[in-house]
């Protein structure tokens, strides 16, 4: 007993996601839908689903029967990714598809093949608008003959229109290049013919298109050319006039820097102009003048730091070496005169004159040598300042001149650029008019179309399958639309889910064996009742004495019988219980204890009929206490409102454990609300698959604005069949136990 005790406590708190499956209709308000709910849904929309289903295929015979046959005639094409190369150029204009695009480019053509403008070609060619023997042919309805002829001949042109670009078709397999263009009429003969034209006409503008193609390229390539020849004489123009303005003229080898006419002569900007070519030789001259002057610096360095005639000029010179041997010789001869004469002598004083005299020509002469170095120095310097600024001044224009050069260059390069795409272009126009003159086309008709022998349509087996797949899905989109609009509750999670309210248990549905089940012990009812009075045993407080008032929003939920189970089970526990019937509209408890309706009860106890304990019956097996509702009042409400009510229910709270009330349903009177003042706890009884949402939901607003204090639900008479959840989804609430309800 305590494990369903525990069980029925936990029935009064939410259930979670994964307890159990809900109807479709709730779990689309929780944010999905799960496959045991769409199940569940089928199972209960099974007719409905099963009606549409058997319709389907009626329909598809139907429409077959009553279909004229419709014949399909086909043209085979083989179709190559791009047209042979026959001269060069066509891969200028040709398209060249890649293999991996095969199936992009058949997709195309496919398109194609519906067009207006190739199938006004056809129309033209078979002159189909002349009369209205086609329309009828393909089944269509022709122009009044009350129109204008003009507009009579304008519409059945365009309806023929029509009618070729809906039945013709291109089947294109993506492992293939052979393709299949149909066409589909009534007549087999008309079908055959007008697939042959489509693929006449197809093969003609597809070589037409080619055609445009050269004639478009070769007309832009001209309007290129001429373009291009103008700026390429303006370009010329521009670096001519520009080196004339700047004085720009080349001293280089002409025949050297001239252009070949492959585009590789020399640029303006790197031609030898005249100020380059003295620059060149300045600079040269300005080399060798600075060798001169520091080779010059170098000998007056020497000589101007040497003693006497030690350095090369002075050893070198003629005149030195003349007078230094002379000056030997006088030397020579004074020191022989010496040695013979004494000093004051005359031709000693005279010797020493001479040698005197040498000495000053000497020193003179090396004076002379190093002035005339000196003066070679001072030449060779002033040389080289003198080419230094001249250099300096022709580099200064060679600057300018380059940069001039830089902007000579830009307008020759402009100049060869524009040559050079004139030559290109020339070349490409030359080989675009040579493609121009091939009739070459990538599209061969492989077989042409005969006349059908037998119908495509319409196909009984295909428009069965249909039909099945339509009806299958027709029924089960209406069962959906039926349960979106429904709000029967269904399960006990629609109590839960969208009433708000605590799940006191689920009882099984038993048809009209009641009694037996409530009295078989282990029966699946039995066994509800007994999990569900543990639930509000538990929620209502437990032991203390407590007054239990059960209703529903409509008659014949099962209000009396759970009234009646609860009491019982109550009872069977020890405690000490009465029961109590409060419908003074429809009275139904006195059938279970073998009494007659008109038995005294309740309502002649509040009146002072009769005396309680006269009228209270009792259970001997059970202990349980029940009073009838004994006669029915022509008016409940004031009995219900009258304070004898009250005392009554109030000395009954000192003698019983619990008392039951069974009452009246909630919609329409206003019994219920009334007896709601007298009771401690309210329970609603809520019938699977008949209750409706906003009908108890309104019973449930109205019990509680008089203040009752509603306990939870129960569902009753639930049948896992009827609800498409099957067996396993009754069993989880407890019920049932070696019994298949479903």
């Amino acid at each position: 007993m305590s494990n369903q005790t525990d069980g029925a406590a936990a029935g009064l708190q939410p259930v979670s996601a994964g307890a159990s499956e809900m109807p479709l209709r709730t779990m689309a308000e929780k944010g999905g839908i799960r496959l045991p709910d769409v199940i569940a849904l089928i199972r209960r929309e099974q007719w409905l689903i099963g009606g549409f289903s058997l319709a389907g295929p009626l329909a598809a015979i139907a429409l077959t029967a009553l279909t004229p046959p419709v014949y399909q005639a086909v043209l085979m094409l083989k179709i190559d990714n791009e047209r042979a190369k026959i001269v060069e150029g066509q891969a200028l204009v040709d398209p060249i598809v890649e293999l991996s695009d095969t199936g992009r480019y058949l997709a195309t053509l496919s398109k194609l093949t519906t067009t207006r403008s190739l199938a006004i070609s056809v129309m033209e060619s078979l002159s189909l608008d002349k009369d209205d023997n086609f329309l009828k042919s393909m089944g269509a309805s022709v122009p009044s003959t009350s129109l204008p002829a003009a507009q009579r001949e304008n519409e059945r042109r365009e309806a023929v229109v029509y009618l070729l670009s809906e039945n013709v078709g291109m089947l294109a397999p993506g492992d293939s290049r052979i393709v299949n263009i149909t066409f589909n009429s009534r007549s087999p003969a008309l079908a055959a013919a007008i697939a042959n034209a489509y693929g006449d006409r197809f093969l003609a503008q597809n070589v037409q298109q080619q055609a445009n193609a050269n004639a478009y390229a070769t007309k832009i390539l001209r309007s290129q050319v001429e373009e291009t020849r103008a700026q390429l004489s303006e370009a010329e123009t521009k670096a001519i006039t520009y080196a004339q303005e700047n004085n720009l003229i080349d001293a280089s080898d002409a025949a050297s820097g001239a252009d070949n006419g492959n585009g590789n002569g020399k640029e303006s900007g790197g031609a030898k102009s005249i100020t380059t070519a003295s620059l060149v030789a300045m600079n040269s001259n300005y080399n060798g003048a600075k060798a001169a002057r520091i080779a010059a610096e170098e000998r007056w360095r020497t000589a101007d730091a040497a003693a006497g005639a030690n350095f090369p000029e002075a050893r070198e010179n003629g005149t030195l070496q003349s007078l230094t041997q002379q000056r030997g010789a006088a030397v020579t001869n004074l020191e022989k005169l010496r040695t013979h004469y004494v000093a004051t002598q005359p031709d000693v004083v005279e010797a020493e004159a001479n040698i005197h005299a040498l000495d000053q020509q000497i020193s003179d002469c090396i004076r002379t040598i190093k002035l005339s170095i000196k003066a070679e120095y001072t030449t060779a310097l002033r040389a080289e300042q003198a080419i230094h600024e001249q250099t300096d001044a022709l580099a200064h224009d060679t600057i300018e001149e380059q940069r001039k050069r830089v902007e000579l260059n830009l307008l020759a390069r402009d100049a060869d650029t524009s040559r050079q795409q004139l030559r290109d272009l020339l070349t490409r126009l030359n080989q675009v008019t040579s493609a121009a003159d091939v009739d070459n086309n990538n599209m061969v008709i492989v077989d042409k179309a005969e006349q059908p022998a037998t119908p495509v349509s319409p196909n009984l087996l295909k428009n069965l399958l249909v039909g099945i797949l339509a009806g299958i899905g027709l029924g089960v989109l209406a069962a959906f639309v039926r349960q979106v609009v429904d709000d029967t509750l269904h399960t006990p999670e629609d109590v839960e889910v969208k009433l708000g309210l605590p799940l006191l248990g689920v009882t099984p549905w038993v048809g009209d064996a009641i009694d037996e089940e409530l009295k078989r012990p282990l029966s699946g009812l039995r066994e509800a009742y007994h999990s569900i009075r543990t639930a509000v045993d538990f929620a209502s407080g437990g032991n203390h004495q407590k007054v239990i008032q059960v209703t529903s929003s409509a008659s014949d939920e099962g209000k009396s019988t759970a009234s009646l189970a609860i009491a019982q089970d109550f009872a069977r526990i020890g405690r000490k219980v009465l029961l109590v019937d409060c419908d003074m509209r429809r009275p139904s408890l006195y059938k279970h204890f073998g009494i007659t309706k008109e038995t005294q009860g309740l309502s002649d106890v509040i009146l002072g009929l009769v005396d309680y304990k006269d009228a209270c019956l009792t259970d001997e097996e059970l202990g349980l206490a029940f009073l009838p509702m004994g006669t029915i009042p022509n008016n409940p409400s004031p009995l219900l409102s009258s304070d004898a009510l009250t005392e009554f229910f109030a000395a009954r709270r000192t003698e019983f454990d619990v008392i039951v009330i069974d009452s009246p349903p909630v919609i329409g009177l206003a019994d219920s609300p009334l007896l709601a003042r007298h009771s401690d706890s309210v329970i609603f009884v809520v019938e699977a698959s008949r209750a409706h949402y906003g009908q108890v939901k309104s019973a449930i607003r109205r019990m509680r604005n008089h203040g009752a204090n509603v306990l939870g639900a129960i569902v009753s008479k639930y049948d896992a069949q009827t609800s498409g959840y099957g067996y396993q989804y009754g069993y989880g609430y407890g019920y049932g136990y070696g019994y298949n309800y479903s």
